[in-house]
């Protein structure tokens, strides 16, 4: 594969994909809680309810946990549909196999090929983005669109409350590289049931 499409492509589309995930952010942490919910009402001493007024240090940590798990999602979410489109991968891959191949065998095969792609776009990519918004001001973020790109260092500062910013861009990186290698079995599976169906 060309540099270009090993290195620059899936930087590219991981970024227009990211731009959407003030989106999808909102979806998934409200899924969260409607999870939590749920759980709650089955098993209430495991998954407690805090009060926001008697129970307020324990509401906040709760919450703080529950957009945590949020963004996870939302970065797991982001990297599947980036890894979805990126379709020079898809045909690297079904060029070497013809789509044949157990998905032990593919994915042994794309960490063989792309986990350099991969670290980069999912781990450092995202702790670049987390810095900016630890330097530009609350005001300042709702002018110009700011925190479209910006979203994800702001959910960590003010939503997810870590304060200083070598965290933000560890939890940002480690997240997001999770995140990749949890979406890459299920793009492995689809681009195999993809190409055999067109067969």
């Amino acid at each position: 594969m060309k540099l270009r499409h090993r290195y620059l492509n899936p930087i590219g589309v991981f970024l227009i994909v990211y731009m959407f995930g003030l989106l999808l952010f909102g979806f998934c942490c409200e899924a969260v809680e409607w999870v939590y919910t749920y759980l709650n009402h089955l098993f209430p001493r495991i998954f407690p309810v805090y009060s926001v007024i008697l129970e307020k240090e324990e509401y906040y940590r709760l919450l703080r946990i529950q957009t945590l798990v949020g963004l996870f999602l939302t970065l797991s979410l982001i990297h599947f549909i980036s890894l979805k489109l990126e379709n020079k991968k898809y045909e690297r891959l079904i060029g070497l196999t013809d789509g044949k191949y157990p998905i032990k065998e593919g994915l042994k095969l794309y960490f063989d090929e792309f986990l350099a792609t991969d670290a980069i776009t999912s781990a450092l990519i995202p702790a670049v983005i987390v810095i900016p918004s630890y330097f530009i001001s609350y005001k300042l973020m709702g002018y110009f669109g700011l925190i479209i790109p910006n979203w994800l260092g702001y959910a960590l500062k003010t939503q997810c409350g870590i304060g200083s910013i070598i965290p933000a861009v560890l939890i940002a990186a480690l997240f997001s590289f999770a995140g990749r290698i949890l979406a890459i079995p299920l793009t492995v599976r689809s681009w195999r049931a993809a190409w055999l169906s067109d067969i």
